[in-house]
């Protein structure tokens, strides 16, 4: 089975999307375990709101989106 391969370009415009708010959710894909855990048990701290990480450039190595959105 032949596998397609899509840019985030393609997709965005496919769906009638922005392009910019595509990698923002699709980096939001890569949180951290626990940070997911943390939001999930409302835990996180209270400026980390939806727009807050959708604002936010997310590194994608755990320590550093510990460290970017407040979660020790």
């Amino acid at each position: 089975m032949k596998r397609s391969r899509f840019s985030e370009q393609q997709i965005a415009s496919e769906n009638g999307r922005c392009r910019k708010r595509l990698a923002k959710l699709l980096a939001v894909s890569f949180l951290a375990p626990d940070i997911v855990t943390a939001i999930v048990e409302g835990r996180q701290p209270s400026t980390l709101t939806p727009n807050a990480l959708l604002a936010v450039d997310l590194p994608m190595a755990w320590p550093e989106q510990r460290s970017l959105l407040g979660i020790a």
